[in-house]
């Protein structure tokens, strides 16, 4: 279904051809279908590079520190992270999700045509 919605964005657009938008657009729908927190935990990790700590994920998710601590554990459960329960509990992207700290995100939901 994501792959589809890609080709559809880029022939929308005019184009023969998938690029950083529509992959852009696939990961916004993907995120958006899990729920509202853990995208927003996951996009706070993103964007701090691929590790963070509890206090720095709570000050950019708007959560508070043992939501966001649960939402790291499960995170470090799917195998997504490595999860650490240190003094602040930390997460960082195990090794073949790290390219998604390169990958484009759409702000807001709304992304802008290449």
């Amino acid at each position: 279904m994501l792959r589809l919605i890609a080709i559809g964005s880029a022939l929308e657009h005019g184009r023969m051809a998938v690029d950083d938008f529509d992959l852009a657009l696939v990961g916004h729908v993907a995120m958006s279908s899990a729920g509202n927190r853990l995208p927003r935990i996951l996009r706070g990790v993103l964007l701090r590079g691929g590790a963070v700590s509890t206090p720095e994920l709570a000050a950019d998710s708007g959560l508070t520190d043992p939501t966001v601590r649960h939402y790291m554990r499960l995170l470090g459960e799917r195998g997504v992270a490595l999860h650490r329960k240190a003094s602040p509990e930390t997460v960082e992207l195990r090794g073949q999700y790290e390219a998604l700290c390169r990958a484009p995100i759409l702000d807001n939901g709304v992304g802008r045509p290449g």
